[in-house]
């Protein structure tokens, strides 16, 4: 049911197909019915209901989860992520930090708040953040192409004198941590 879901919201959105659209959103809620804790799934709606101009309904989805499992890191995650999307950094970063409080090891909630960090040019600690994702879970292609980016932009700011790091030729031993 997810990828049947997430197959018709995507082609639906290219394809400005509304009948489409509203199958995956039926398609999710049956992924849902079947596995009331699935991630992708609680995503997936949550995104396509803020893409369809119901932002409200998507957080009241994931509120509704984050209730209903309250041991849980995951849901918090995906509040966290959708406030991030809709512009809220601050109340983004409260359920990241709940998110971590809960489970430290929730490595979706590390990269999350790297991606945040990344956003507001905090380019260190995202560094910081991705590389934590990384030591719990290695298995992040795409998270390591973003470390390597990242670690190129770091290096450029710092030879154009916008170093985040503290790096500078006039101090050369504030240099990033590598783990």
């Amino acid at each position: 049911y997810y990828n049947l879901a997430s197959t018709y919201h995507r082609v639906g959105l290219a394809n400005k197909d509304q009948q489409l659209v509203q199958q995956s959103e039926a398609l999710y809620n049956q992924c849902l019915d079947l596995a009331p804790n699935h991630t992708d799934c609680h995503r997936g709606l949550a995104v396509l209901l803020a893409e369809s101009g119901r932002p409200d309904s998507a957080m009241r989805l994931l509120k509704n989860w984050a209730a209903s499992a309250p041991r849980s890191s995951e849901p918090r995650v995906e509040l966290g992520r959708l406030y991030q999307e809709l512009g809220q950094p601050k109340v983004a970063e409260q359920y990241l930090d709940e998110a971590l409080a809960i489970n430290p090891a929730d490595y979706r909630a590390w990269t999350a708040r790297g991606q945040m960090r990344e956003d507001t040019g905090d380019l260190n600690q995202a560094l910081q953040n991705y590389q934590q994702s990384l030591a719990i879970n290695g298995q992040q292609p795409n998270l390591y192409q973003r470390v390597s980016s990242l670690n190129v932009r770091i290096a450029q700011n710092a030879l154009s004198g916008q170093s985040n790091s503290g790096w500078t030729a006039q101090n050369p031993d504030n240099r990033l941590r590598r783990y």
